[in-house]
């Protein structure tokens, strides 16, 4: 059918492709609507398409998942958003705009294929959130991380100045596929043990190696994790992270991962790597492979 499908208290399960329209991207035209203090819970490995997912201005947005699903439409909100993945992940495919309130991750993995318009800010609630970003993305302001793990191939940016607030993990790629992930200013609060990610199955950013790229500041504490997915050779340098030199001016990175200062050794099983935070134009950390007998064990 097609029209609005408006929520007016309680849930609304979905659980079947069809349930709202027809999930060819032609069929389901209709908008579904959600009211203050309602949820959409989207069940069963379903895909939506071409349905507006709304809520007017002032109003709670809750979304609850189970299974791996779809939603291919847009979403336009008049107030906050409430996700909560409790089994699977929830993909979200269109555009998406919440007025300048705030995405609030709570549990679980959220894939966002789609862009945002105003959004403002992404705020990862849980550890056990996951955000995966796999396109060109722009809040209003900084995103918080309490925990949780940005990931993704794509790139998120802000209009208003400040630092990505990291208390949890930074790993760049989608799964086992390694890729490049952008940020503005990166911080890293040590207190909260904090931690990046990177696999490494061959010495090309991106498809090769992880890297986290960094349009500005940033400001490095905690462990790194390194997983390895080939052999490399001795000299194989990996530049896992790459910091633009904006307007020109290298800033240096600041700080450093637990254990690992200048010019330390990283043992990822039987392999060394030798770590420098002034690599690449001077302000880049790279990992470069290194004979077991130049590791003194200190």
């Amino acid at each position: 059918y097609t029209g609005t499908t408006t929520i007016g208290g309680g849930t609304l399960s979905v659980r079947h492709d069809n349930a709202l329209g027809a999930a060819d991207n032609t069929a389901a035209t209709g908008t579904v609507v959600t009211a203050n203090g309602s949820y959409l819970r989207l069940e069963n490995n379903v895909t939506v398409g071409n349905e507006l997912l709304s809520s007017p201005s002032g109003t709670y947005f809750y979304v609850q998942n189970y299974g791996n699903n779809t939603w291919e439409g847009d979403v336009e909100t008049g107030s906050y958003v409430q996700l909560y993945v409790y089994s699977g992940s929830l993909q979200l495919d269109g555009n998406v705009d919440t007025n300048n309130q705030y995405i609030y991750l709570n549990y679980g993995a959220t894939v966002f294929n789609g862009t945002f318009g105003n959004v403002g800010r992404l705020y990862m609630n849980s550890s056990t959130a996951t955000a995966e970003l796999n396109s060109n993305l722009a809040t209003n302001y900084y995103p918080l991380n309490y925990g949780g793990t940005f990931s993704g191939t794509g790139a998120l940016t802000w209009t208003y100045g400040g630092s990505a607030l990291v208390r949890g993990t930074i790993d760049p790629g989608s799964g086992s596929t390694t890729g490049i992930l952008t940020l503005d200013d990166v911080g890293f609060e040590g207190a909260y043990n904090p931690r990046l990610s990177v696999q490494l199955n061959g010495t090309t950013a991106g498809s090769g190696h992880d890297q986290l790229k960094v349009n500005g500041t940033v400001e490095i504490a905690g462990d790194l994790d390194v997983t390895l997915g080939y052999s490399p050779a001795v000299g194989d340098s990996f530049t896992i992270l790459d910091n633009d030199n904006l307007g020109g001016i290298a800033d240096p990175i600041v700080g450093t991962f637990n254990g690992l200062s200048e010019g330390g050794i990283l043992a990822v099983g039987t392999d060394y790597f030798s770590i420098t935070y002034e690599g690449g134009d001077g302000n880049d950390i790279v990992l470069t492979k290194v004979l077991a007998a130049e590791w003194d064990g200190g």
